[in-house]
């Protein structure tokens, strides 16, 4: 699939084909992170409302929020919207299939190759907005938020019911939780060959910190980044209380 993504960026692919490259792969052990599970969830949503996944995305997200900046790229995007993004680079150099794209700019709208696993295209105002509605259960029925935050230990791969300093890391579907420095946060990091995008949501006192990069490096270091603001800002006294 990288290599196809490097050959021909431009291509618009469906789900089914994206699924398709994962025919016949081993099945891995312990906790792993799957974008496949975001396509076929995409997959689902679409046979269960007959709909397309772009299009309920503007019936529950987008409108209710009034999330002016968010669109399904490159179903929902205006073309118009790339004129106002970055021009988004490629150093990951320990992806061998995608040499070809080192230090070029990729093409900003063409997401169909994330699709449900990471073609929304937003800004960071917005992501914010729908960020807090979905931590503050504004978004989904109680149920329904307990089975998102219920968390897998990303060390053992098992159930656990809270991060601690002795397992300081555990994912929900779709949302991560981790022990810092500055206190427990939830936590996403979603990138594509471009672009990454990071927020980090602290629940005792509301705070949110998000941030956007135009690049795609070998070594992140955009949750360092955040928690250095979170310092910054704790040491200006510009911390809600709590």
């Amino acid at each position: 699939m990288r290599a196809y993504a490097a050959a021909s960026p431009r291509t618009v692919i469906s789900a089914p084909r994206l699924v398709s490259y994962v025919t016949g792969v081993p099945l891995e052990k312990g906790y792993v992170y799957s974008n496949t599970n975001y396509i076929l969830a995409q997959m689902i949503i679409e046979r269960v409302t007959h709909d397309t996944y772009a299009d309920q995305l503007m019936r529950r997200i987008t409108i209710p929020l009034r999330l002016r900046s968010m669109c399904d790229a490159p179903y929902t995007c205006p073309a118009a919207a790339a004129t106002r993004m970055p021009a988004g680079y490629f150093f990951d150099s320990a992806i061998p299939e995608l040499a070809s794209l080192l230090g070029k700019p990729v093409p900003k709208l063409n997401l169909s190759w994330a699709q449900g696993a990471g073609g929304i295209v937003s800004s960071l105002r917005d992501m914010t907005t729908w960020d807090r509605a979905l931590y503050q259960g504004d978004e989904l029925p109680g149920k329904q938020q307990r089975e998102l935050e219920s968390l897998v230990s990303k060390k053992s791969g098992l159930p656990i019911s809270g991060t601690t300093p002795a397992d300081p890391s555990g994912f929900g579907l779709g949302v991560g939780q981790a022990i810092t420095p500055y206190g427990t946060v939830w936590n996403y990091e979603g990138e594509t060959y471009g672009f990454r995008v990071l927020h980090l949501y602290w629940p005792n006192s509301g705070l949110i910190i998000a941030l956007g990069a135009n690049s795609h490096p070998t070594s992140d270091q955009l949750a360092q980044l955040g928690l250095s603001a979170y310092q910054i800002l704790q040491k200006a006294g510009a911390l809600p209380a709590g």
